[in-house]
């Protein structure tokens, strides 16, 4: 990620509305649907409570995505989720990355050992050698 969006992404975090966040679909409080007249009526409810500048939208051409209501938090809130695409996009290409330099780690350890090995041997060889007084025993 950019030095900008890394920024971009600490405001946004202290910014946005504390606690677990979820999705949901808008019910009553015995959990009966809302219509769609109903949803209207509390988005249209919910801009009159602020301003109408306050109230929010994510979205890509053609759909929303999400509302983000009249709280002094909305545009942090808004920004977080624009983020979160971004976040996961970076998060996955490090994983990548991350991955690719396991492998490369294992394999240099592989010829390390590999080498090591052969060195203990040789020095092996050697101190034989020299205890022997270069002589073959067998």
């Amino acid at each position: 990620m950019t030095p900008e969006q890394i920024e971009q992404m600490k405001a946004a975090l202290e910014g946005a509305t504390a606690g677990k966040w979820f999705g949901a679909n808008m019910t009553h409080a015995e959990g009966r649907p809302m219509t769609p007249e109903e949803i209207g009526e509390y988005v249209c409810s919910s801009v009159k409570m602020g301003t109408p500048d306050r109230f929010l939208f994510v979205g890509v051409e053609g759909a929303d995505i999400a509302h983000f209501g009249n709280g002094p938090c909305g545009n942090a809130n808004a920004t977080l989720t624009v983020l979160s695409k971004q976040m996961a996009a970076h998060i996955i290409a490090q994983s990548e990355q991350i991955d690719a330099l396991e492998k490369r780690v294992e394999a240099a350890l592989e010829r390390l050992d590999a080498s090591l090995f052969t060195y203990a041997e040789h020095h092996q060889a050697i101190a034989i050698l020299r205890a022997t007084g270069g002589q073959n025993n067998e």
